[in-house]
């Protein structure tokens, strides 16, 4: 293959001093999609290498996770199934799906938090997998197909914060896997639905089930869910003829109600508390009060839809610093996403999701946080190449806006290069990083090794990281010592500093910093 490449590239330039635009375009082809091929194969590598091997090198073990795992762990030994998921930072609990998964794993694989965080990466790996088969179905008629689906394979791979969260337990985490299955089931039934078939298929009917299934599921992973998946769905509907809408609207909350069921039993017991609380935040808009100004709330609305998906671009794709070029990408995406969806119900389908999303952003304050933004991150991209797709024959713009993307393109992806870098080594080349798994078990194991009787975590902002010591404490090493907050150590006693939110500070290359008295 790379013979055969070096030839087409000859024979490119070649081409280009001939003036040939037909063996020009040709070897352009062919050279662009073998390059394709090795970017895919090049994220495949980097998705196994940081999600799998490097695993222990950056595990972020939280109070979050350690207040999952002990929520779990209590469960079981009660022989109770989980009622309510986690509560959320509005107020009420999700369903209990989450707590399904760790419920799971914690019965056949013990409750050591590796095994739960490589299952997450897992998930991540299996993410990547299927967003090049759906990428794959968005740009089937692309002659330049392969080098697309290499482009966005390593948008993802290469990214920081998916990199973070496949190394990281938490509900949210799992939210873009589910979010491409429920993508790929929609696009099965728009296949089947473009037959025009006279009787309706088993296959549809299936499939809106599951994504009923699939839905619930999400809900039981993030309270943004709540509010973005019964629009979406509502919407979703509306692409098919009349007779398969029925059907789709039917067994769509069927598949929903199935695995929502037990939720429904505990929220009668307790006199739909929780959807009370719920129901409340949305009248509220996030605030203490309810607003019955339409028209300010039209008007914030309108304010902030924009910014919100400025937003994705800003935290997931680009520094900051280039805000010029954030707005224009932005312009970009959301146009190739309107352009592309004419005639193409696929592509409707992602039209519809970034508006609900968008909207569903801006209408409630405080959703702009990166795990969010798991409903819309892989947007952005696709509609800037869905744009030059549509554009490839206009010879002016498709020059400079191609020109133009590569080099955005260039620009984020050596970003995320930094940020890699400075994620993988600043254990020992920053004085200030976030407490790992590996962190707390290395600090309790010198406390066990020195006969410590006790660990004063001094934290300057607020309390945080100390159910994460105080699981590993009971769960992993069985230690007796105690654990406390914010106290003074005395002799034989040691004292971790935590600086801000949840960073540790590190004296020169020592993971501990102790105090004897």
């Amino acid at each position: 293959m790379i013979n055969n490449l070096y030839k087409r590239i000859l024979g490119l330039a070649s081409n280009i001093t001939k003036n040939d635009n037909k063996y020009f375009n040709k070897d352009l082809i062919y050279i662009l999609n073998k390059i394709g091929i090795i970017l895919i194969i090049i994220s495949a590598g980097f998705v196994l290498t940081s999600r799998i091997f490097w695993l222990t090198e950056s595990i972020d073990f939280g109070s979050d996770q350690a207040r999952d795992l002990n929520t779990v762990i209590d469960y079981i030994s009660s022989g109770n199934l989980p009622q309510y998921g986690p509560i959320t930072s509005r107020g009420f609990n999700i369903f209990p799906h989450y707590y399904y998964f760790l419920y799971l794993s914690v019965m056949f694989f013990g409750n050591s938090p590796l095994v739960h965080i490589l299952i997450n990466s897992i998930f991540n790996v299996i993410s990547l997998i299927l967003l090049i088969f759906l990428c794959g179905q968005i740009f089937y008629k692309s002659k330049y197909k392969l080098f697309i689906l290499g482009i966005i394979s390593t948008i993802y791979s290469f990214n920081r914060d998916l990199i973070w969260q496949a190394n990281t337990m938490w509900n949210p985490n799992f939210l873009p896997l589910f979010l491409l299955i429920l993508i790929t089931l929609l696009f099965k039934m728009i296949d089947i639905s473009s037959n025009n078939i006279k009787v309706i298929k088993p296959s549809f009917i299936k499939y809106s089930l599951f994504c009923g299934a699939i839905s619930s599921i999400m809900m039981g992973l993030h309270g943004s869910s709540f509010i973005i998946l019964p629009i979406f769905t509502i919407l979703i509907g509306v692409l098919f003829e009349k007779k398969l809408k029925n059907i789709f609207y039917i067994y769509n909350f069927i598949g929903w109600f199935i695995l929502s069921i037990s939720y429904f039993f505990v929220e009668i017991n307790n006199n739909f508390s929780n959807t009370i609380r719920f129901s409340y935040l949305i009248l509220t808009n996030g605030k203490n009060y309810i607003d019955f100004n339409l028209f300010q709330r039209f008007v914030f609305l309108f304010h902030n839809a924009f910014y919100s998906w400025v937003d994705i671009i800003t935290e997931v794709y680009l520094p900051k610093t280039l805000s010029t070029y954030i707005i224009f990408i932005s312009i970009l995406s959301f146009s190739g996403l309107i352009i592309s969806s004419k005639n193409n119900k696929k592509n409707k389908v992602l039209l519809i999701l970034a508006l609900v999303y968008i909207l569903s952003s801006a209408n409630l304050t405080g959703l702009s946080h990166l795990h969010f933004m798991y409903f819309a991150y892989l947007l952005p991209p696709i509609g800037v190449i869905l744009l030059l797709e549509r554009l490839q024959y206009q010879k002016v713009y498709s020059k400079v806006i191609l020109v133009f993307s590569i080099f955005i393109y260039i620009l984020s992806t050596q970003a995320n290069y930094k940020d890699i870098d400075k994620y993988y080594n600043q254990k020992f080349n920053d004085t200030y990083r976030s407490i790992s798994f590996q962190d707390t078990t290395d600090i309790l194991n010198f406390a066990k090794q020195n006969n410590i009787s006790k660990i004063c975590l001094f934290v300057l902002n607020k309390d945080i990281h100390s159910d994460s010591f105080e699981y590993i404490k009971k769960n992993i090493l069985n230690l007796n010592l105690i654990i406390e907050i914010n106290c003074l150590p005395k002799n034989n006693e040691l004292l971790v500093i935590f600086k801000g939110n949840g960073s540790i500070e590190y004296p020169e290359d020592l993971i501990y910093l102790t105090l004897r008295m």
